[in-house]
């Protein structure tokens, strides 16, 4: 009796060694299909901060671009208006002038 006992302990044993062998192979399984998820997405993650990147690249560089017409532009601007100062001076200088000649005409007359 202790001699089945005995056999049908070691056969459950047996058995739940069994089932424990079986277990960690599923558990293997799995661990590798999640490492090879993980290096997806690690993949695809160094995908997406290289297209992140030269995103940023492109904005920066358009950026600078506007940045350099608008300087350009301001410059133009100011160069403009000081032309245009000149020129109303030069009005007014002219127009004192013709001024001055009417009234000596108008005394004259």
């Amino acid at each position: 009796a202790e001699k089945t006992a005995s056999i049908e302990i070691e056969a459950h044993l047996s058995s739940q060694i069994e089932i424990i062998k079986a277990e960690l192979s599923n558990a293997k399984r799995t661990e590798d299909d999640l490492r090879d998820q993980l290096n997806d997405v690690n993949t695809l993650l160094k995908e997406k901060n290289f297209e992140i990147e030269e995103l940023s690249s492109d904005v920066f560089s358009e950026k600078e671009d506007r940045r350099q017409e608008l300087f350009e532009m301001k410059c133009l601007y100011e160069k403009k208006i000081q032309e245009l100062t000149t020129s109303s001076l030069d009005i007014e200088a002219e127009k004192s002038i013709l001024e001055t000649r009417v009234e000596r005409l108008t005394q004259d007359i």
